[in-house]
């Protein structure tokens, strides 16, 4: 079994092979490239300036600061004022780079920051009051660069939305943080914050719901309630700090980055959770690998998708055509002295070709993150020859990445080894040979 990449887990472009060299199951590609990630931190800010959100009162207080460097990295929906599930402060959706979580009990207010905001709401409902207070939500204005207050969602009800990760291709409903389950204020307030990462495919045959979802549990103060660390205690790592998965897997301590099921790497928790803080990559959408299995009869699996390869019409260009040979698998035809191809993607030059009439060669190479095959011969019968030993590669035997084509007649065909290389390396060597001796 392989845990991890210790254990000589096959990564992109490697391949396990079952016994007898039955079938290869090779990890051909992942459908999201590593520069196609961003970096998410939630982190522990101890003074956090609300003051030109709400007043003077909060120009220093404890936060959860969700920030990152994408451009409206983050959106937040407009919050529906619902019995006790939210209160609204914007009206209308916002998006921007930097968020912040605020918490605080407070008996006249039931826990928002401006008792005036949905006060009368409060009021007409019993549970509104100490025992089950609100998250205040920040962000900042793209326009103004100054904090404001978005609304608030209250903490005694599982699964309110507070802001989805906006990222490419990774928006919507992917990835949504959410008010958690088992958030419990006793009478000392002693209790912690759970802070759900609800994590989604775009359908649940991409992935499963309820199966990728990360859980953050945040630390509050026994004076007031407010947030005051990643985890119980503040500056240290905790198993709890991060839960993964429908069985809950405790991350907090691990010392390895993990990546989920989606795709998210999680960095370092057990670093990072030292310094009160989580950090995720994101990429811009979720991530699948290209599955190749090799055998007799090739099975293709990409993310959820299987299918047995078929045969394709090859697209057909002249060599003028081609503007970047390492962008495509190539199959050229056709010897230096004809195709101006050849010796950009071989390295065999006209004034180089070593072969005589009569033979030709098949080739492999590889053309940047491609393959190329050369079909060359000294003249044209040659070069038909060697591409009829292809076509009939059952008779023939192919093996390694170059082999000589040779024979008198379209019908008489030999296959050997290809030696030009040598013979050109050794013509080279008996040259500067004889220089030296001139010399």
């Amino acid at each position: 079994m392989y845990n991890d990449l210790n254990d000589g887990s096959p990564t992109v472009g490697d391949c396990i092979a079952l016994p007898n060299n039955y079938v290869e199951v090779c990890v051909d590609s992942l459908t999201v490239a590593d520069a196609d990630y961003a970096v998410y931190t939630m982190e522990f800010d101890s003074s956090t300036d609300f003051s030109d959100a709400v007043n003077t009162s909060y120009s220093a207080v404890p936060s959860i600061y969700f920030h990152t460097t994408v451009d409206e990295g983050f959106d937040l929906q407009a919050y529906t004022t619902s019995g006790i599930i939210s209160v609204a402060n914007e009206t209308a959706n916002k998006k921007t780079k930097e968020v912040w979580l605020y918490k605080r009990v407070d008996n006249s207010g039931g826990g928002l920051v401006n008792g005036s905001i949905g006060y009368g709401q409060m009021s007409a409902n019993a549970l509104y009051n100490a025992s089950s207070p609100y998250l205040a939500v920040f962000y900042k204005d793209a326009g103004t660069s100054k904090i404001k207050l978005f609304g608030h969602v209250a903490l005694n009800t599982t699964g309110t939305e507070i802001v989805r990760v906006n990222y490419g291709n990774t928006k919507d409903t992917n990835l949504v943080l959410k008010t958690g389950s088992g958030y419990e204020l006793t009478s000392n307030n002693t209790e912690g914050l759970n802070l759900t990462f609800e994590i989604k495919g775009d359908a649940t045959t991409d992935l499963a719901n309820n199966v990728d979802d990360m859980v953050f549990y945040w630390g509050l103060s026994a004076v007031n309630g407010s947030i005051n660390s990643l985890g119980a205690t503040a500056s240290s790592e905790e198993a709890i700090e991060t839960k993964w998965g429908g069985s809950n897997t405790t991350l907090g301590t691990k010392d390895e980055d993990h990546r989920t099921r989606y795709g998210i790497v999680l960095e370092n928790p057990k670093s990072n959770g030292a310094s009160d803080q989580i950090e995720l990559k994101i990429p811009q959408d979720q991530v699948m690998a290209n599955i190749v299995i090799k055998g007799s009869t090739s099975t293709v699996t990409s993310g959820s998708t299987s299918y047995t390869a078929q045969e394709i019409a090859p697209m057909t260009k002249l060599a003028s055509e081609v503007s970047s040979a390492s962008a495509y698998n190539l199959i050229i035809v056709g010897g230096p002295c004809a195709n101006d191809l050849v010796e950009s993607v071989f390295d065999l030059t006209c004034e180089g070709w070593d072969l005589e009439e009569g033979e030709a060669m098949l080739k492999l190479a590889e053309n940047g993150d491609n393959v190329a095959l050369l079909i060359a011969g000294t003249v044209a019968d040659d070069t038909r020859r060697a591409a009829k030993a292809l076509a009939s590669y059952g008779e023939y035997t192919l093996s390694g990445a170059e082999v000589k084509v040779s024979g008198t007649s379209i019908d008489d065909i030999n296959v050997g080894t290809l030696d030009v290389a040598e013979e050109v390396a050794e013509e080279v060597a008996e040259e500067v040979v004889e220089e030296t001796v001139t010399e």
